[in-house]
Order: structure tokens, then sequence, then C-alpha cells
């Protein structure tokens, strides 16, 4: 099984790098893609779903913003599973707009104005009912991220059959809650 991976804001390469060890046991090949921070001008949500559709994967995962990424991708070309971490499952609409973090460089700081602008426009409502009904879904929400947790029952509304994991972890579970969340996915993605 191949899992293809977007990271959260911020995030690299080596973002799932926690929970490797997991997934590798369970016989799971991860790529997790580089953003590209530094090169990068379109950050439009269809867009970056095209980098993630275009590796081939068995399965689409992302954490955080990455999830929308995931979803989009899954829309594009049909994975046999997608792995949401706490994302994927809310968008734009859905949280009001949080002020930039003023630290770092006027370049950093237009490239996260260019993600959040990105993901703004993903409608997770819109979106998520179109997945395909042969797409095993997954969704891993943070139990201690009120946002999160609030649109899980419209998230199991939207895609029935889907699988739905609560995780005692703030929003960035793969740093909190590295070895839960690593066998919670490599189980799922065995089964």
């Amino acid at each position: 099984m191949r899992l293809a991976f977007w990271p959260g804001g911020g995030g690299g390469p080596d973002s799932f790098e926690p929970i490797a060890p997991a997934l590798a046991a369970a016989g799971v090949d991860v790529t997790t893609l580089d953003p590209r921070y530094d090169e990068r001008t379109d950050w439009s949500i269809p867009s970056l779903a095209g980098e993630l559709a275009a590796t081939g994967a068995d399965a689409y995962g992302g954490f955080s913003w990455g999830g929308a990424v995931a979803v989009t991708a899954a829309l594009l070309v049909r994975p046999r599973a997608v792995v949401l971490v706490d994302g994927g499952h809310f968008g734009g609409s859905d949280f009001p707009p949080e002020p930039l973090d003023e630290a770092g460089t006027e370049e950093a700081r237009s490239t996260m104005a260019a993600i959040f602008e990105g993901y703004a426009r993903y409608d997770a409502a819109a979106a998520l009912p179109k997945l395909d009904r042969e797409t095993r879904v997954l969704l891993v929400a943070a139990g201690r991220n009120p946002l999160s947790t609030e649109h899980v029952p419209r998230f199991e509304r939207l895609v029935p059959w889907a699988d739905v994991r609560i995780v005692e972890s703030g929003h960035d579970i793969p740093a909190e809650a590295p070895g839960e969340l690593g066998d919670i996915v490599a189980e799922w993605l065995q089964a």
C-alpha cells in the first residue's frame, strides 16, 4: 500500500516521520510531499491536489489543510483510501479568519497568507459528498480541538461510510500523539 501525504501548513517532507515506523511495520510505504514553500506561487487547493493525485498512490492523506488537499485529490483521481488527520472535514466557511503570526519574514507571511486564502476557498460541505463510495475514508479528529469535533457529526452525515476516530490530542496529532496515530492509520489501512 502506497500512501501519499500532504503535510499541514508549515510542514514538510519529514512531517509524517513520527508515525512512519508504525506504517512501515504494516507494509505501508509513505511519501510526504514537499510543499516547496520557497518556490511555489500557486497555493490553490486544486493545484496542490493535482500534485497529490499525480503520485498514483493507493491512498491519499493530509493533515490539517492537507486534508482538504487529500479530499480534492480524491475527486480528481479516485484512490483506494483517504486518510484525513484533523482536517478536510471543515474548511474556509467553517471558521473565522485568524490573524497571521507576525513573526517571520515578509516572504513567509506572504506565503502563509496565500495558503490560508487557498484553504478559505475549500468548501468541505460541498466536496465531501462527492467522494466515491468505493473509496474508504478515515478521519482522525483531535478531541481537544473544538473546531474539529464540532464538525465531526456533519462529516458523518456527508460521508456515512467513513470511519472516524477521536484522539485525545490538540490539533497537532502527528506531534502530540504519534504512536496512537500511527497505530490507527496502520491498522485501518491493513483492514
